[in-house]
């Protein structure tokens, strides 16, 4: 298969180099032909090796989806595709749908289009679009594709107000069905497409939590594991050996930011989830925090987490609603600013700004061990880079 990819790619190359040559007899290259080059991105082979993917994109202009199967005798094309995926069986193509370049380019920041999405049928190579979606996944067992929608962004003078879910559906593959679950703000499918995990945020705050829908039945509510109005969730991570669910939740607090977090987890056949690790658990001074990843080992038996001392975490800035006097001298002194960088300094200050939220929602790497119900810190300040080959001991 890596072969056929090769001669792939070197066909692209060969026909690039000839449409140049071919050029070279009529017209000098110009930099707008060089901006008309494509570059092959993301390259991959699908899982039952029918199919190469990749997206074709200019250094100027709309990027292409193209699909390849490997007997050379189709090639499907997505026009203003990117970032495809592959259901298991080969099937269906969803790929992410950009914005046209000239219409991104004229339009105003604050009314930007948003994407959309492709999905291409491989054996009819039928096509269908959905505009304002923002992920999509297909289930493992290719009978399901989620897609989650854009949902009304809300106005900037309102930035203490929670940030609701919008949309998600569920569509059956084989026949077309789609289910619809509102408010939703994440969503994970378990890797043996039995549930679909689903984090809701209602302003209301009815039904705020984690539910899990049963992909054997659709039509039924989901159940809820974890709920309460004021509850916020995060970060969702099934477990590919055991079937459980692992999520990172808490309250929100003044201002709706999120609390102290607690580690979930569900275990199939239980009603709700159990927190397992909390602040308590920690060395004095360190929180588990809203931002860590979580991440199964291979075998299920560990679930590695971030956690942050308290000393870093920086609480966010207290933001007037309205400028109420237009020459107020302190508020126009309030926006004033000016950068310092010093030959000491590691970094030079754009590089720093860069690197700012990154650095701000940094933690660091520790385990918890399932069987021993045990957590273990792995990083901190003075090791806070850390990598881990699976299932050590």
């Amino acid at each position: 298969m890596k072969r056929i990819l090769q001669k792939l790619i070197l066909l692209t190359v060969l026909l690039t180099v000839g449409l140049f040559s071919m050029a070279q007899g009529t017209k000098a290259l110009t930099v707008d032909d060089m901006m008309k080059f494509r570059q092959i991105q993301s390259p991959s082979i699908s899982p039952n090796g029918k199919w190469v993917l990749l997206t074709a994109r200019p250094d100027r202009g709309d990027p292409e989806v193209q699909i390849f199967s490997s007997d050379g005798e189709t090639i499907l094309r997505i026009e203003r595709g990117e970032k495809p995926a592959i259901s298991n069986d080969g099937n269906w193509v969803a790929a992410a749908q950009t914005v046209a370049a000239l219409e991104a380019l004229n339009a105003k920041k604050e009314k930007a289009p948003l994407p959309g999405m492709h999905l291409l049928n491989t054996r009819s190579g039928e096509k269908e679009i959905r505009d304002s979606v923002l992920s999509f996944a297909f289930s493992n067992n290719s009978e399901f594709l989620v897609f989650h929608r854009a949902g009304e962004s809300s106005d900037k003078g309102e930035s203490n107000e929670k940030k609701i879910g919008s949309s998600l559906i569920l569509r059956s593959l084989e026949d077309g069905k789609e289910y619809f679950f509102p408010f939703v703000s994440a969503y994970a499918l378990d890797s043996v497409s039995l549930h679909l995990a689903l984090v809701i945020t209602d302003s209301s705050g009815l039904g705020n939590g984690v539910h899990l829908a049963n992909l054997k039945n659709p039509t039924v509510d989901p159940f809820i594991i974890y709920q309460d109005s004021s509850a916020w969730a995060a970060n969702l991570a099934w477990n590919n050996q055991t079937g459980q669910l692992a999520f990172l939740a808490g309250l929100s607090g003044e201002k709706n930011r999120k609390s102290d977090a607690g580690l979930h987890l569900w275990s199939p056949g239980t009603s709700f989830s159990k927190v397992i690790l909390d602040d308590a658990d920690l060395e004095e001074g360190w929180k588990v925090y809203h931002t860590s990843k979580l991440q199964w080992s291979k075998d299920g038996k560990r679930l590695f987490l971030g956690i942050k001392p308290k000393s870093e975490i920086i609480s966010p800035k207290e933001e007037k609603d309205t400028v109420v006097n237009l020459y107020d001298s302190e508020e126009i002194l309030a926006d004033r600013g000016v950068d310092v960088w010093h030959w000491n300094d590691p970094l030079i200050n754009s590089q720093q700004k860069k690197q700012w939220k990154s650095e701000k929602d940094r933690t660091y790497t520790g385990v918890y061990h399932l069987e021993e119900k045990r957590f273990v810190q792995l990083a901190d300040q003075e090791i806070p880079g850390l990598s881990f080959f699976d299932n050590v001991t």
